[in-house]
This record gives structure tokens, sequence and C-alpha cells, in this order.
């Protein structure tokens, strides 16, 4: 793995070095429940609550309802009663109330819920899209039957490449739990990809003879993907959970619009609450395609096996029903190992993918309130090897 050595635009750096100060400041004082004066919400007195957050001590004297609902409730009670620490937005996740929307931001959440999701993403300068053809398929510059952008040169026409792409996606995710233990999502994506030419690859007839020319930039539905979660553990504490995805081939591969082939994504996942503010998501997934593109008789699609883990930390809790408001930062580093196929750029010419190593840093805001929550990110690449050089993300998410 190359580290990256350009430098950081000055007014970046400062701010992600201001934003890890923070952090560590907030994990140093998370024992003593404030943050920068302000008090926590979820101690065991704070706004008259007790360890139930929103419930807000109602668990031991709801009477009239914990007879009405039985053991349920006293279980319920019972669960939260020895509580190391206040358990705020976790403490509810087997009973519902107060159970967080969204808690990552770029990491599969671990936690089992029936929410819906709308996502942006806008990525930049992806060089080798076609990369074990995990963004997009195999380059339709190399002809017979490579199924991706572009096409192959032919007498009196020169092919049609790019040595980049920056894109836009927006994401519909549904997640449906069955259980506290089992659900089932779908997220359907829209892509608009913009290919762009550097000036040394172009096709010029009396200076660069074999160069390319530019691919109109498209736009329209990617592949759909769906797939089960089952939660090994699950409890307000942690969870454990085996993630199944399935992408599909439904974007115009053609059109820089999807992979044209199906993979399998068996996925492990892992959430944690540390304390009352800080929380704790990992993610080890194995991305599987079936794809039969190929070049000089390997395989332009490879295995990729992608890993993350991350911090939210919440700067800023609301005293109005208890913790019901949160502001938190949100620390993540993720990273992809290829472990085989292709990537072509005009400029470079086909190259083996295999050992590649990308690794992002990703930094957000997610604000939640109730049920609700709104994520701002961004995420930059720490390696000399890219999916992108810089992303961003934007979401929405509601919890039923």
């Amino acid at each position: 793995m190359e580290l990256r050595l350009h430098p950081l635009p000055a007014g970046r750096a400062l701010g992600a070095i201001a934003v890890l100060l923070w952090l560590i400041t907030a994990i140093a004082h998370a024992g003593q429940g404030c943050f920068c004066g302000l008090p926590s919400c979820c101690g065991p007195t704070a706004c008259g609550c007790g360890a139930t957050g929103e419930m807000g001590g109602t668990v031991a004297g709801m009477g009239s309802a914990a007879a009405g609902t039985g053991s349920a409730v006293a279980g319920a009670g019972d669960q939260f009663a020895g509580a190391p620490f206040d358990l705020g937005e976790a403490g509810p996740a087997q009973i519902g109330s107060n159970f967080a929307a969204a808690d990552s931001g770029y990491i599969d959440d671990a936690r089992i819920r029936t929410i819906v999701r709308g996502r942006f993403d806008a990525g930049f300068n992806n060089i080798f899209p076609d990369r074990a053809e995990f963004f997009y398929a195999q380059c339709g510059c190399f002809g017979n039957g490579a199924p991706g952008p572009g096409r192959p040169a032919a007498p009196g026409r020169p092919a049609t490449a790019t040595t980049g792409v920056d894109f836009q996606e927006f994401w519909t995710y549904y997640e449906q739990a069955f259980s506290p233990k089992v659900s089932a999502f779908v997220d359907v994506p829209y892509r608009l990809v913009q290919f762009k030419l550097d000036p040394a690859a172009r096709f010029d007839p009396a200076t660069n003879p074999n160069g390319v020319l530019p691919i109109s930039n498209a736009g329209g539905f990617s592949d759909m993907q769906f797939g089960l979660k089952y939660a090994l553990v699950a409890d307000p504490y942690r969870y454990d959970t085996i993630q199944v995805r399935v992408y599909t081939p439904t974007g115009d591969a053609g059109r820089g619009l999807g992979t044209n082939h199906v993979s399998l994504e068996p996925a492990y996942l892992a959430w944690r609450q540390l304390n009352d503010r800080l929380r704790f998501n990992g993610e080890f997934r194995v991305w599987i395609p079936f794809s039969n593109d190929s070049f000089n008789g390997q395989n332009f699609a490879g295995t990729i096996l992608r890993y993350g883990a991350g911090l939210t930390y919440d700067v800023w809790q609301s005293c109005d029903c208890c913790c019901d408001r949160r502001l938190s930062l949100v620390n993540e580093v993720v990273g992809w190992s290829v472990l085989g196929g292709l990537k072509f750029n005009p400029l470079s010419g086909v190259q083996d993918a295999a050992g590649d190593t990308i690794v992002n840093y990703k930094i957000g805001l997610r604000y939640r309130w109730a049920n609700q929550s709104i994520y701002g990110g961004y995420g930059v690449a720490l390696t000399h090897e890219t999916w992108y050089t810089d992303i961003i993300r934007a979401e929405y998410t509601y919890r039923f």
C-alpha cells in the first residue's frame, strides 16, 4: 500500500486536524458526562430520566401499562436495570421506542431496523473506473464483446475511451425488520457519469493518430442491490450481524451505469455502544463478481475485500425528552484490497489490478431527532490507488 504524498489544501487540512482534536478531547471527557461545558442528558438523573432515554424512567413506573403487556415490559425493565451506563439511543433497541434511525456514515449498520433512506453521493476523478469491474464493466474500447462504455477503433473512426470519470449517485434504500434479528433490504441507485479525457490521450490525425475520442456523458438507473441481514447477537450494547448483498446487472453497462454481471457480497457487521456518547461500527465484506469478461485470457473482474472501522461520538445531546436530539461526529476509515482482475486507462494501458489497496478517510456530522436523522460527510483517499480522490455524501433516514 502506497500512501499519497500530495498535500491537502490548507483549509481542508486545518479543518481535519481541528475535528480530530475535538474528537480526542471528547473521548477524554466521555467518562465525565460532559463536553465543552455541555451537560450529558443521558445520566441517571438528567432531565428526570432513568436508564431508558426517551422513555424517561417510565419503565419503572408504567404501572397499568406493565400490567397490560405482561412479562414483555417487565423483561425490558430487567434488561436495563443493571446497565453499567445509561444506554441512550441504544437502550430501547429491543423494545423499539428510541432506536436511532442511523449511526454510521459509510459503514453498513449492523443493527436490525425498519428504515427508509435517501442518499446522494458525488465522487471525483476515478481514473480506473473499470478496475476489477467494481464500478462499471470492462471498457468497450477493447471490442470482442467488452460490455463497458467506449468503442473500439475502426477504419476511419478512432476509438472512444476515458481517462477519468466523475459521478453522482442517488440511492433509495428500504430495510424491513421481520424480527429483532432478521431483516431484508433493497437499494436502488440512479447514476450520472461525466467522462473526462486528458488532452494527451485525445485523437488528432496529425499529432496523435492512435489517440481516442471522449465518451458521451450518461445518466440512468444503475445496478439494483438487495439482501438479507441476520443478527447473531442483538442486545442494547452489541450487534454482530451476518449480511448477504446481491448486486444485479440492471444498469446499462454500455453507458457506464453498471457492471453487466451479478455479484455476491457476504459480510460481517459489528456495532458496539462503548459509553453514553461513543459507539463503534465495523465491517468486513467480500465482493465476488460472476463475470466472463476477459483480456488475453485473464478475467477482467476480480474479488475485492472491503473493511472498515468507525467511531460515532455525540458532541451534543438535547435535554428535552432525554437524548431525543443529538449531534454526532462520525469518523471512519474504509479500505479495499483487490485480489484479482485488470484495469485500463488510455494513458497507461492495461494493468493488473491484483494487489491494489485503497484506503479512504471519512468524516461527517449526523443530526438525529426522534426517529429521523440527516448526515453530511466528506471522504478523501489516503493511498495512491483510488476509487475517487474525494467524495461527498448527504443522506436522510427515517425509522419506522
